[in-house]
């Protein structure tokens, strides 16, 4: 580039002819145009096919704003070819993913699969360099072909989600429970290496933390079905009978002695429950940060659910509960809470 440019202004103020550049580069521009197309067609990595598009990019830039033009045909046709070379590729990536899908074997447990951290190194290395591309160059100088590569990570991002939906069902058909442990810890690795890598990308980052939200709550809501499942499906039941009215009314609309025997068996349980919780927590999830948050939301909602939601409804039936001295003080489920928030840690 350098030396076109420095050949160019020469042959303008020497022979007064632009044109002459055309023939007297035209052999140098076809030994590097062959050079590059069979690089570009002998090679698979995408990465490397993106950094050389953003290089031309840049050059192109470069020498527009020296406002020569002598290269711009060159620029254009090595753009094209390496577009073109990173979209087939890519679509290579996709089909592979496809068809492992298809005959994808049962797993033994439920920890993150190699083919995620695979699609996390690449994909995280892709979306950085778009980032890269539009700090440089801003939102409106990025190219048409980068910008069209979220769209393209946005396939192969569903494709890797449709392989762990396939893994998971097939080792654990009926284990809704396993199926969402896999794809939360899964989706947990994609979230790790972009935050590592530095990719920030709003809405593709977004849409990972969305299905990994979904599934997160899924385990929580299990968890608390499972070990306080009465406390659950009491309050779930009988919220939207108790209305604001006299303290007799309100108890007409619900079962007095069930909800005495209920509040008895939390005082029994409850701190059990929250070690089979915790026990779960740390078997099912390796990554400490991802237990810890999970553990947290799992434990904020038993919280919600018998010191809010619960004692809503007693307040809202009595004045002063018969079997009041049962209830458990919040201050003591904190105190435990906040032990094993440590212990995790």
């Amino acid at each position: 580039m350098e030396t076109a440019s420095v050949e160019y202004h020469f042959i303008d103020r020497f022979f007064g002819n632009r044109n002459i550049f055309t023939s007297a580069f035209s052999r140098s521009i076809d030994l590097f145009m062959a050079t590059i197309l069979d690089l570009i067609n002998s090679s698979y990595d995408c990465i490397a096919m993106m950094i050389i598009a953003q290089i031309t990019h840049e050059q192109q830039e470069i020498m527009a704003r020296r406002r020569l033009e002598c290269l711009d045909l060159f620029f254009e046709k090595v753009s094209v070819m390496v577009w073109t070379r990173f979209r087939k590729i890519l679509e290579m990536n996709v089909n592979s993913v496809r068809a492992f899908a298809r005959d994808a074997p049962k797993l033994r447990d439920a920890s993150p699969h190699y083919v995620t951290r695979r699609f996390s190194d690449f994909s995280s290395a892709l979306l950085w360099l778009y980032q890269e591309e539009r700090k440089i160059f801003g939102e409106n100088g990025v190219s048409v072909e980068t910008s069209s590569v979220l769209v393209q990570m946005e396939v192969l991002r569903a494709e890797l989600e449709t392989l762990l939906q396939t893994l998971s069902s097939k080792s654990w058909p009926q284990d809704k429970k396993m199926m969402a442990i896999f794809m939360i810890n899964n989706l947990h690795l994609v979230l790790s290496v972009y935050h590592d890598k530095g990719v920030t990308i709003e809405s593709y980052v977004l849409s990972v933390q969305e299905q990994k939200k979904k599934f997160v709550n899924f385990f929580v809501e299990d968890q608390l079905q499972t070990h306080f499942g009465s406390l659950v499906d009491f309050v779930k039941k009988v919220e939207p009978k108790v209305i604001e009215s006299t303290f007799e009314e309100n108890r007409k609309q619900i079962d007095e002695s069930k909800l005495e025997s209920l509040v008895m068996e939390f005082q029994r349980s409850w701190a059990s429950g929250i070690e089979k919780i915790n026990s779960n927590v740390r078997k099912f999830f390796p990554d400490l940060n991802n237990g810890t948050e999970i553990l947290q939301q799992v434990l904020v909602l038993l919280v919600s659910y018998y010191n809010t939601r619960l004692q809503e409804i007693i307040k809202r039936c009595y004045k002063t509960a018969p079997f009041a001295k049962h209830i458990v003080p919040v201050d003591n489920m904190m105190e435990e809470i906040k032990k094993y928030s440590q212990a995790f840690s």
